[in-house]
C-alpha cells in the first residue's frame, strides 16, 4: 500500500471518529435540554399547598394587570416623575409628541417600568393563609416579555412553606395577560409619525382609517391647547372594558 493511502486513511479515520463524537455529544446535550424540559413541567405542587399557590398566583395576576392598565392609562410608564405629562382630570398622561420630537418608550423601557412594579408589589400576595406558614421570601426576580397579542411574565420568586410536617417551596410563578400590548405600541407609533408629518394640517380620516383597520376606536380630545388621544383597543378587555392607551400631544 502507497504511503499516500495510509495518510488517506488515517484523515478518513479521524473525520469518522470526529464525527461519531459530534453526534454523541449533540445527542447528549439535546437529551440534557429535553429532561430539564420535562422535569421542570412535573413539580407537582402537594395537595396541601395548592390553595396557596393559587391564591399568590391569582394575585400576582391581579399586579401585572394593574400594571398593564397603569402603562395604558399614563402613555407607557407607571412612573411619569422624569417624562412630560398632562393632568388631564387626574391622569398623568405622557406627551408622545412633543413639538414633533417622538417621545414614545422602547419596548424595553416599557417592559422594565412593569417588571419594577410587580416585583415592588409582589410581598402584597403573602398574607396569613389558612393551614398553611410562609417561613422564608425570597428575592423577586421579574421577568416581562411584550408580545403582539399579550404580554407574558415570568416571576422568580423562592417562597418556603409549612403545613404541619410538611414543608415545600414555590419557585416560579407564570402569568400570561392577553393585552395586545405589543401590537398596540406599533400602531401608536404609527399615529406619532402621521401627528409628526402633519402637524399643520392633521388628517383625522387618516387617525379614524388606523383606528378602523386595527378593531381600535381611536378618540381626540383638545386640551388646553394640546390634544388627548384615547385609543380603546375593541381586541383586548381589562377590568371589563376595553383596554385604553392614553397620550398626549402638543405642537
Amino acid at each position: 500500500m502507497k504511503k499516500g493511502q495510509v495518510t488517506a486513511y488515517i484523515i478518513l479515520g479521524i473525520v469518522i471518529v470526529a464525527a461519531f463524537a459530534f453526534v454523541f455529544f449533540a445527542r447528549s446535550e439535546f437529551v440534557k435540554s429535553v429532561i430539564s424540559r420535562v422535569t421542570e413541567r412535573e413539580v407537582i405542587v402537594p395537595l396541601e399547598f395548592r390553595p396557596t399557590n393559587e391564591l399568590i398566583k391569582d394575585c400576582l395576576n391581579g399586579i401585572s394587570n394593574d400594571a398593564i392598565y397603569l402603562v395604558g392609562i399614563q402613555g407607557g410608564y407607571v412612573r411619569t416623575v422624569n417624562h412630560p405629562t398632562v393632568d388631564y382630570f387626574g391622569l398623568k398622561a405622557a406627551y408622545l409628541n412633543d413639538n414633533g420630537k417622538n417621545l414614545m418608550p422602547s419596548k424595553s423601557v416599557v417592559e422594565k417600568e412593569l417588571t419594577d412594579y410587580i416585583n415592588l408589589n409582589a410581598k402584597n400576595c403573602i398574607t396569613n393563609f389558612s393551614n398553611v406558614e410562609v417561613t422564608n421570601v425570597g428575592k423577586t426576580n421579574t421577568i416581562v416579555t411584550i408580545l403582539d397579542n399579550s404580554v407574558k411574565t415570568e416571576i422568580n420568586w423562592p417562597l418556603d412553606l409549612k403545613s404541619k410536617e410538611l414543608t415545600f417551596q414555590f419557585k416560579k410563578f407564570d402569568i400570561n395577560v392577553p393585552i395586545r400590548l405589543g401590537a398596540l405600541r406599533e400602531i401608536i407609533l404609527m399615529l406619532i409619525e402621521e401627528l409628526i408629518e402633519n402637524r399643520e394640517n392633521i388628517c383625522m380620516s387618516c387617525i379614524a382609517n388606523i383606528g378602523l383597520d386595527n378593531n381600535l376606536y381611536i378618540e381626540v380630545f383638545p386640551f388646553n391647547n394640546d390634544l388627548v388621544f384615547t385609543v380603546n383597543d375593541l381586541s383586548s378587555v381589562i377590568n371589563e372594558r376595553p383596554y385604553k392607551f392614553i397620550f398626549a400631544s402638543r405642537f
